[in-house]
């Protein structure tokens, strides 16, 4: 069986055009530790898996396939300050572009339905004295609905 090169956790996935793409995670390292993943994985059916280079997603992400896209919502975290990694990813380009939605949403659900994608519930970080986002545990019920 052809399969991603390793385990992983968390990270985004989506069919686009009868293939799934799987997109960043947290890895386990050797030393007991977590990585990021630095690539996304492609499962053809007719090819089975490939790979490419890509940017760093951790996991905790709202996602959804639409419109030959896959959109993404989350946030990261760095020196104890919580950050914005949503973007979309385009497979044909194998690009990432910047999206945002605010406030911050992390570990929300995503979903596509009627050309939208909806990103539903999870929790808020808030602006800490440094001036960065700091992760609450505050859950909210919110629903947000974006058309691209």
């Amino acid at each position: 069986l052809n399969r991603p090169s390793y385990a992983r956790r968390g990270g985004a996935s989506g069919v686009i055009d009868g293939k799934l793409y799987l997109v960043g995670g947290t890895l386990p390292t050797s030393q007991n530790g977590v990585g990021k993943a630095y690539d996304v994985h492609i499962y053809d059916p007719a090819t089975g898996w490939t790979k490419r280079p890509l940017g760093p997603y951790s996991g905790g992400l709202a996602y959804a396939p639409l419109g030959g896209k896959l959109y993404i919502v989350g946030t990261g975290n760095s020196d104890g300050c919580t950050y914005n990694v949503s973007a979309v990813y385009d497979p044909v380009a194998n690009a990432l572009s910047e999206f945002s939605l605010a406030p911050l949403r992390e570990r929300a659900a995503g979903v596509a339905a009627k050309g939208q994608f909806f990103v539903l519930g999870g929790s808020e970080p808030e602006r800490g004295d440094n001036g960065c986002a700091v992760g609450t545990g505050k859950v909210t019920g919110e629903v947000w609905a974006y058309t691209p």
